[in-house]
């Protein structure tokens, strides 16, 4: 079964003071967008979509014009908004979906690869010790559901009317619960090795 995924670029970044999607990952000074897609794809995503917003969408639309995107034109309704407008920007017939904030760039393949190929009917939260991360899996049946969600709950929402679906998948890579949200946090990300992928 094809598998999609929605990627969280809307955000004001304002901690940061610019657009995380185009922050450069140390190391490679790939931005965190390009290189989130390029995790995805090699792990077997079929179908991204990445959701961005006023004020950073344009640029982004215009560094990174071979990427999908789903434009939302109210991000100040929360990140809930930005989930809608990158489901409905999704092909029909996918297993499920990747919720994946741009915030959290450095995931590895392998992990990807575990939440695509484990426990497909669960919302799957990986975790690194006891922390949980990104992304999280959504099978297709529960999408609805995120739909129904009532905005000011967000997508804690689905936790809450459905804990019997959720599953926690323990995982070795640390990089699920490293999200950066200020350039102290940039600075602290470890150098990264320069991938051999093709350029997209």
């Amino acid at each position: 079964m094809r598998t999609g995924a929605v990627i969280l670029a809307a955000g004001a970044s304002r901690r940061m003071g610019r657009p995380k999607a185009l922050l450069p990952v140390p190391g490679t000074g790939e931005p965190f967008l390009e290189r989130i897609v390029r995790t995805a794809r090699t792990a077997g995503v079929q179908a991204l979509v990445t959701v961005v917003a006023p004020p950073h969408g344009a640029a982004i639309r215009e560094a990174l014009p071979a990427l999908v995107l789903a434009w939302n034109p109210e991000p100040e309704r929360g990140m809930l908004s930005s989930v809608w407008c990158g489901l409905a920007a999704l092909p029909p017939g996918l297993a499920g979906v990747l919720l994946w904030p741009v915030d959290v760039p450095l995931v590895q393949p392998t992990t990807v690869q575990r939440l695509l190929g484990e426990h497909r009917g669960q919302i799957t939260i990986p975790t690194y010790g006891s922390q949980g991360g990104h992304p999280i899996w959504i099978p297709a049946d529960l999408i609805p559901a995120v739909y129904a969600l009532p905005l000011q709950e967000g997508l804690r929402g689905l936790r809450l009317r459905h804990p019997e679906r959720i599953l926690r998948l323990p995982v070795l890579d640390a990089a699920v619960v490293v999200d950066v949200d200020t350039p102290d946090d940039l600075a602290a990300l470890p150098v990264q090795p320069n991938p051999e992928w093709k350029k997209l």
